[in-house]
């Protein structure tokens, strides 16, 4: 599938997009983990803005959120990629199209709780580690950094 057939878009809430979304956060994220999103209380979610890389048959092939923290920083959060498309790139170039509708939006730094199995991915996109791995939903984790050059 070349890169052209790959559309990047907001999802919203009550939409099928939505719906693929929240299945495919649910496969990759919290089942392993012995969890469901339904059973989550996702208060963090009012405002949180949804995207998405979809095939040209409408099927999600990746999803992140991003959670306002204040008018000019959000945190990254659910990064999940398909996982008959894991390691294909699909994750950067979300990842990079995510920042740029957030940095056109009014957004100067993003922060994110990075599994300690992905945080040489989000190094290589430029997030810098702060402080020491910690435990979350008993997995390690670091918290990394990154502010958007350019913003408005």
């Amino acid at each position: 599938m070349a890169a052209t057939d790959i559309a990047f878009r907001e999802i919203f809430p009550g939409t099928g997009a939505y719906l693929q979304e929240r299945a495919l956060r649910n496969i990759l994220l919290r089942q392993p983990l012995g969890l469901t999103l339904d059973a989550e209380v996702r208060d963090w979610e009012d405002g949180t803005r949804h995207f998405g890389l979809f095939d040209v048959a409408g099927d999600l092939l990746a999803c992140v959120l991003a959670s306002p923290l204040s008018d000019d920083s959000v945190r990254i959060r659910q990064m999940a990629v398909s996982p008959t498309r894991q390691s294909s790139g699909l994750g950067r170039r979300l990842m990079q199209e995510a920042e740029a509708e957030l940095r056109r939006s009014g957004v100067k730094s993003l922060s994110l709780h990075a599994r300690d199995t992905a945080i040489g991915f989000y190094e290589k996109l430029g997030y810098s580690r702060i402080g020491d791995i910690y435990l979350e939903l008993g997995i390690p984790h670091q918290l990394m950094g990154k502010e958007l050059a350019g913003s408005v």
